[in-house]
């Protein structure tokens, strides 16, 4: 129902206008209309989250007013009011040297060392530590060849290798089966340790061979026995 007009016709008591009687009555429903209108509260739709209307009085509705908290921003336009996050994205990328991980949103990952490897967190400075090294392995194997940039390594017990080429070695123990191709271990054992000299026609395959071909040995002189007398007592 709308506000309804009252005919007053072209000119006073012409006749074309609304009688009084008809009038009153167009009166009457545009006051009951007004009085409808007045009467009208605001609702809030759904049955869950925040109320914005609040209240009416006098006519007059009464909303509540949106007020931006911790990280959130409100941008009033025309016909909308936009709320807006002001906090950083909560979500990150860990990328390792195989896959990568999406973290933040509640989502909890593991960092877990293997290998000799140690991983601690501290909540305090909100850091993450991992370390490392080869006296946490007690038996260390290497994937590849080791390549050494020209450094020294000391401290070695006794180094067991099937090939060692290099310039100098220098070792108090070492047990090399072969050295840049020789097999010292064969070739000189003999002349270290034991007492082998080798076969009757022995092959010169270096200096030494040569000397120790041109010397003789003097073994000595095997001396009889002196005679001794044994005394077994007396026979009863």
């Amino acid at each position: 129902m709308v506000i309804q007009n009252i005919n007053v016709g072209n000119a006073a008591n012409d006749g074309t206008g609304d009688d009084l009687r008809e009038a009153f009555i167009k009166i009457n429903q545009n006051f009951q209309l007004l009085d409808g209108i007045a009467e009208q509260v605001g609702s809030n739709l759904g049955s869950s989250g925040a109320e914005v209307y609040s209240t009416t009085t006098n006519n007059t509705l009464y909303f509540r007013r949106l007020v931006a908290g911790t990280n959130i921003q409100l941008t009033q336009l025309a016909n909308t009011i936009v709320v807006d996050n002001t906090m950083p994205e909560g979500r990150s990328t860990v990328v390792t040297n195989s896959g990568s991980i999406i973290t933040g949103s509640g989502i909890n990952y593991n960092i877990l060392g293997a290998d000799a490897i140690t991983v601690s967190a501290n909540e305090n400075t909100k850091t993450i530590t991992i370390t490392g090294s080869l006296l946490q392995d007690t038996t260390p194997e290497l994937g590849g060849n080791l390549v050494g940039n020209n450094r020294n390594i000391t401290g070695i017990n006794t180094l067991s290798a099937s090939i060692i080429n290099g310039t100098t070695v220098n070792a108090t123990n070492l047990l090399p089966t072969n050295i840049g191709g020789v097999d010292y271990q064969n070739r000189l054992g003999r002349y270290i340790s034991g007492f082998d000299l080798g076969e009757l026609e022995q092959p010169v395959e270096s200096i030494l061979d040569w000397v120790i071909l041109q010397t003789g040995i003097d073994f000595g002189t095997i001396a009889a026995p002196a005679p001794g007398d044994v005394d077994f007592g007396s026979i009863v």
